[in-house]
């Protein structure tokens, strides 16, 4: 009995060892994070197999870099209080893309079979989050949706947890289109506490997308990436903006909402309220703006060629054609501040060494699928758009033609190895190991 103990012990240890997803750590350049533009964010590290980035939350993507520093960069729609920038001189903060927050709905069984979508105004909306409206049938609901049947239950609302660029944005967007949000809450960066009871709580935007589809007669505010991605489009509301004027999320919309941006060098941010609530017809009132916050505090020599690596991809970013393409529902920013972000990076160093020259021209590949996904990590298939070609590998690294390809055979740097997978890694030897192992124990 105790050898058939110990057999069987020795199998679930050597499982456990056989059980290997690669850890963050793991990968030379990491990044972790926004989740609002978690997916652009996500696409962009996947069209370089030495980068993975991690959707978590803006405050844990900035306290892995500036407290525990086990990551490259942090995608954030957190700005580094002066505190944070006062103890972490050396860490710069660019702006890279434009996101939209939307409402997700659920208004119970039989709802996606209704074509009309969904409309509030903005005061409508925030009132439902402040609780001042706890039903559907509420007189200022239905009367912009006079052909929708609304159930009797009250409503339930999701919020994100803690500190994060959501619970950042959202109520800063509250703020300007209410006046019993501003003077009860403000601008914040965390869900009021006096509003967290009966709420349900999701620590992602995927997660509280997810929620909301989940809970009958439910809504939240989440990235417009998420709900797109989960093919939630039919189940975001449509809202009545500054203007007057009922709008959709969109690329358009988005797009008017980020036309007045103006990135301060010096204060190295966009003013969160000039791309909220934006007095434009054709704006979407809430979109928020993805950093990426990078420490350029000295790097061992031995490292200095990742972190340039990591400089270049948003060198790229800024220029190249693939980055918008799979941007995923968020937006690149307008030229003036790729601009802006160039200049930047070109003064980043490593070593007193100049690590990007903004006046290099980006290499553009002359192949282009009218799909792809950029790796099998990919979260989605991404629309690309047919001037851009990117060449087709096989298994083996060669090229392929694009009628022989998959949607993982696209990678625009060249072939990509990935023999660390979880797949290339399921039969271990110590997976060996433990099948023996366990084969034993059964038979003893």
């Amino acid at each position: 009995m105790a050898l058939r103990a110990a057999l069987v012990l020795a199998a679930l240890v050597c499982l456990a060892q056989a059980q290997y997803i690669p850890d963050i750590g793991d990968i030379p350049l990491s990044g972790m994070g926004s989740s609002l533009s978690g997916l652009a964010l996500t696409n962009w590290a996947n069209i370089d197999s030495r980068v993975r980035y991690e959707e978590q939350s803006s405050d844990i993507g900035l306290r892995s870099l500036l407290d525990f520093r086990n990551i490259t960069y942090a995608g954030t729609e957190l700005l580094l209080t002066a505190e944070q920038r006062a103890e972490h001189p050396n860490v710069v903060t660019f702006p890279v893309l434009g996101g939209a927050v939307v409402p997700r709905v659920n208004l119970g069984r039989g709802a996606e079979l209704d074509l009309e979508p969904l409309v509030l105004t903005r005061e409508t909306l925030v009132n439902i989050f402040i609780r001042k409206i706890r039903s559907w049938q509420h007189p200022s609901v239905a009367e912009l949706n006079p052909k929708r049947v609304f159930p009797t239950s009250n409503i339930t609302t999701a919020r994100r947890l803690g500190r994060c660029g959501t619970n950042r944005v959202v109520p800063a967007a509250f703020s300007l289109m209410s006046s019993d949000w501003a003077n009860a809450f403000g601008v914040v960066d965390e869900w009021p506490a006096q509003l967290n009871p009966g709420t349900l709580p999701a620590a992602t935007n995927d997660k509280l997308i997810a929620t909301v589809r989940v809970i009958r007669f439910s809504t939240g505010m989440g990235s417009f990436a998420n709900v797109a991605n989960q093919f939630d489009l039919k189940f975001f509301s449509r809202l009545i903006n500054k203007a007057g004027v009922q709008v959709s999320v969109s690329e358009s919309t988005i797009a008017a909402a980020l036309a007045p941006a103006v990135y301060n060098m010096d204060t190295q941010e966009i003013p969160l309220d000039s791309t909220l609530d934006v007095d434009d017809p054709g704006a979407w009132p809430i979109v928020a703006i993805t950093y990426i916050a990078l420490d350029t505090r000295d790097t061992p020599p031995q490292l200095c060629e990742d972190f340039a690596h990591a400089v270049n991809m948003f060198g790229d970013a800024m220029q190249r054609e693939i980055y918008a393409a799979v941007a995923n529902n968020a937006q690149i920013l307008n030229p003036t501040i790729r601009q802006q972000v160039l200049n930047i990076l070109g003064n980043v160093t490593c070593n007193g060494r100049q690590v990007f020259d903004p006046n290099d021209s980006p290499t553009v590949s002359t192949y282009s699928p009218t799909s792809a996904s950029l790796s099998p990590f990919s979260y989605s298939m991404m629309r690309i758009p047919s001037s851009f070609k990117p060449p087709y590998y096989d298994s083996l690294g060669r090229t392929i033609d694009t009628s022989e390809a998959t949607p993982y055979n696209v990678s625009p740097y060249g072939p990509r190895d990935d023999s660390d997978s979880d797949a290339a890694n399921f039969l271990t030897p110590w997976a060996a190991l433990a099948l023996v192992v366990g084969v034993c124990a059964a038979l003893l």
